[in-house]
């Protein structure tokens, strides 16, 4: 196998590696036990010094 043969053979496996890497990375920002620090860390760039 050659290495453009085996970029194509490999392709698909890196795009749904992607795919899962992203939909973990939605998962934990949306995951609800965050929300009260991501809306604080919202908050930084209306508080005085």
């Amino acid at each position: 196998m050659n290495w453009p043969e085996l970029v194509l053979t490999l392709t698909p496996f890196w795009m749904m590696g992607m795919v899962v890497c992203f939909g973990a990375i939605v998962a934990w920002a949306y995951w609800p036990g965050h929300r009260a620090r991501f809306e604080e860390d919202g908050r930084i760039p209306f508080k005085e010094d």
